[in-house]
């Protein structure tokens, strides 16, 4: 029965049998097969969600309209909480991983269930508002994680940078030693052979001298 697996949600744990068939009496089952849209990001959609059974992803559109794949709804969790509490529209499109049982609170059912049983309906908020609550301290921790990746990555990034510098300094200094060096050498065979010319040019001169001495 419907009440019987809204038991294993963790979000009723603390709801009795009575309580759970009652929630169950303001729901409708829905059944989704795998690769069904449940709803579209910016939809106007406000019902709360239960799995029963399967698993969905959640995903949403980068500024390139490209889907990216956020995170994964599992059995015995619920779904859309914000937009059932604030009436807004979606912040992600959810599609069925597998086939899906779910349990759908439509906000219309909430508001009679909150006249008829009004302790159960400020349980349910409670509960809900538990959730949300773990549900941001968990994504403040997963950004925490992200910027500790990116700072080490950029550090990481710096050090290689500064070696590379270091390198090409090292590079730099070497060529153009190489090329000093290089250019030294070739102006000592300037002098070199200038000074052989001009030795060569006096030996050919005392020669002639000699020659005409004679």
């Amino acid at each position: 029965m419907t009440e019987e697996l809204i038991t294993e949600v963790q979000v009723f744990e603390d709801f009795t049998d009575d309580e759970v068939l009652t929630i169950s009496n303001y729901s409708y089952k829905k059944f989704y097969q795998r690769g069904e849209v449940i709803f579209e990001e910016e939809s106007d959609d406000t019902s709360l969600y239960i799995v029963l059974a399967g698993q969905l992803e959640v995903l949403v559109k980068t500024e390139g309209k490209k889907e990216i794949s956020l995170s994964f709804i599992d059995e015995g969790e619920v779904f859309g909480e914000l937009s059932f509490l604030d009436g807004r529209k979606r912040s992600a499109k959810i599609v069925a991983k597998s086939d899906v049982e779910l349990l759908q609170l439509t906000r219309s059912s909430f508001d009679r269930l909150r006249l008829e049983h009004p302790d159960i309906a400020s349980k349910l908020i409670m509960d809900l508002a538990r959730v949300v609550s773990l549900r941001l301290r968990n994504a403040d921790k997963f950004i925490v994680d992200v910027m500790k990746a990116v700072n080490n990555q950029e550090k990481s990034t710096t050090k290689k940078s500064a070696k590379k510098l270091e390198r090409e300094k090292f590079t730099k200094a070497k060529n153009k030693k190489t090329k000093k060096t290089s250019s030294d050498s070739k102006s000592d065979l300037k002098v070199k052979k200038s000074t052989r010319i001009k030795s060569e040019t006096k030996t050919k001169s005392i020669k002639d001298q000699k020659v005409k001495s004679k």
